[in-house]
């Protein structure tokens, strides 16, 4: 299956994202691992390489400080794992400038998968087929 999504609204996503991993490599740098850097290659499994973190997954949610629920994805619009449960990252970070959480994955994934939540949410674009990515809330 092919998705398309508009190229300008895929652009500014991909130019934030890069944005928000940014300020948190330089927040690693400064607070826990000197040599932490970007993979020499972008990796669709995590954003940034660590010795001391292990790979680290950066995830914003604009909308959490709002709403008081952060958002986390779990499926893509096609119904493949996402978010949480694709990354191969060792540490997740979930940011909403209000706080930024720092988390192991697995341990994450634990917590999540033991919860309750209020609802299921739309994430991200949709599709030409009027498919969207899937989250919890």
């Amino acid at each position: 299956m092919i998705i398309k999504i508009s190229t300008l609204k895929w652009q500014k996503k991909i130019k934030r994202a890069r944005s928000v991993e940014q300020e948190i490599l330089s927040w690693i740098l400064k607070t826990a691992d000197k040599k932490a850097h970007f993979p020499i290659e972008p990796v669709k499994e995590y954003d940034i390489e660590s010795k001391k973190l292990g790979n680290v997954e950066v995830k914003e949610d604009r909308m959490a400080h709002g709403t008081g629920f952060y958002a986390i994805e779990y499926q893509d619009a096609s119904g493949n794992p996402s978010g949480l449960f694709a990354t191969t990252a060792n540490t997740f970070i979930l940011v909403d400038w209000s706080y930024v959480l720092v988390i192991n994955t697995q341990v994450f994934r634990d917590l999540i998968k033991g919860m309750q939540f209020k609802k299921q949410v739309s994430m991200g674009y949709r599709t030409n087929e009027g498919k969207q990515a899937k989250g919890i809330s």
